[in-house]
C-alpha cells in the first residue's frame, strides 16, 4: 500500500492529472521529510518549482536555447554590476570545464540561504532572479550531456523549518541510482563531494564544497538507475579519483568512506509503477502530493 501519491499534469491546461504511488524507505529521515513536504504543501500553502525536468524526450531544452537564457541573465547582473560579469559568456558548445566556472560566478553571487552575498541580498528582484535561473540553466545545461531522466522539485521553505541530518541519517547516503526513486534534494549553495568528483571540479571554491545539513521538503525524483555494472564502473572511478585527491581531501577534512562526507545520494522512496517514464512525460509538471 502506497504511503503517498504525486499527482503530475499537462504543464500549460493543469489537466490530464495522473498519480503515481510511493513506498517510503522506513527510515527516520524518510518519515521526517514527508512531515516537511506535508506542511510544505498544505499549512505553507506552496507548489513546487517545476523547472529542472532533465533527460526528457518531450519538451526538452536544446543547448542553443539554454544558452540564450543564460546570456539574456548574465545581461541582467551587467546592468547592475557590469565589473563583476563582465568576462563572462555563455556558448551553444561549451564542456563541463566550461560550466564549473560558470558555477563560481553563482556560488559567489548568490551565497548561502542565511548568509547571501551582499549583492544578493540588496539586490533588485530582477536581478535575484536572473542569479537564481542561471544556475537552474546551468544545471540543465549539463544535464543535456549526461544519460539521465528525473526531475528535481524544490519549495519556497524557510529556513528556520529545516532540520539537521543526524548522523544515523547519513550512513544511508549511497553511491548508487535505482530505477523511479526519491532521494533527497541538496537544499544548499555550492558543490557536494560527489558533484566535485563528477563534474571534475578544480574551479570550485574550496569553502562551497558541501555536505549535505538539512532535511526539508525537497527533493528529485530518479527514473533511470545504474545497472551493476554502471555501478561498479562508478565505484571504481571514485576510488582512483580519492587518491588522486586525497591530500587535497584530507585538507579540507574529508576522510573516505566517512558518513560526514554525505558523498552519493540518499533514497527515501520508491515506486513500484513499471511504466513511470510513459505516464510521466507528456505530464512534466508536478501539480501536489496527496497522503490520503
Amino acid at each position: 500500500m502506497a504511503d503517498f501519491y504525486l499527482q503530475f499534469c499537462d504543464p500549460n491546461s493543469k489537466k490530464d492529472i495522473i498519480e503515481i504511488p510511493f513506498i517510503l524507505s522506513g527510515t527516520d529521515v524518510s518519515w521526517k521529510w514527508i512531515e516537511h513536504l506535508y506542511k510544505a504543501i498544505y499549512l505553507d500553502k506552496q507548489t513546487a518549482k517545476n523547472d529542472r525536468w532533465y533527460g526528457w524526450n518531450v519538451n526538452r531544452d536544446t543547448s542553443e536555447k539554454i544558452c540564450d537564457r543564460l546570456n539574456n541573465y548574465l545581461e541582467i547582473a551587467r546592468k547592475y554590476h557590469p565589473e563583476e560579469f563582465k568576462d563572462i559568456c555563455a556558448s551553444p558548445n561549451m564542456c563541463q570545464e566550461d560550466f564549473n566556472k560558470m558555477h563560481k560566478y553563482f556560488e559567489i553571487f548568490r551565497g548561502e540561504l542565511d548568509n547571501p552575498h551582499e549583492f544578493f541580498k540588496n539586490g533588485t528582484d530582477e536581478f535575484k532572479r536572473a542569479v537564481e535561473q542561471f544556475n537552474i540553466d546551468i544545471h540543465l545545461f549539463e544535464n543535456l550531456q549526461i544519460d539521465g531522466i528525473g526531475a528535481n522539485f524544490n519549495f519556497s521553505y524557510k529556513f528556520e523549518n529545516f532540520e539537521e541530518l543526524t548522523y544515523e541519517d547519513k550512513k544511508l547516503f549511497e553511491v548508487n541510482l535505482t530505477d523511479n526513486t526519491i532521494y533527497l534534494e541538496f537544499n544548499m549553495r555550492g558543490k557536494t563531494l560527489y558533484d566535485m568528483y563528477f563534474d571534475d571540479d578544480d574551479y570550485v571554491g574550496l569553502d562551497n564544497v558541501r555536505r549535505y545539513k538539512w532535511i526539508g521538503p525537497d527533493f528529485c525524483l530518479n527514473i533511470r538507475g545504474w545497472s551493476e555494472q554502471e555501478r561498479n564502473n562508478r565505484l571504481k572511478d571514485i576510488d582512483e579519483w580519492w587518491n588522486r585527491k586525497h591530500n587535497l581531501l584530507s585538507s579540507l577534512g574529508y576522510t573516505k568512506d566517512n558518513p560526514n562526507n554525505t558523498f552519493g545520494w540518499l533514497p527515501l522512496a520508491t515506486s513500484e509503477i513499471d511504466n513511470i517514464k510513459e505516464l510521466i512525460e507528456p505530464r512534466q509538471f508536478l501539480k501536489v502530493a496527496r497522503f490520503w
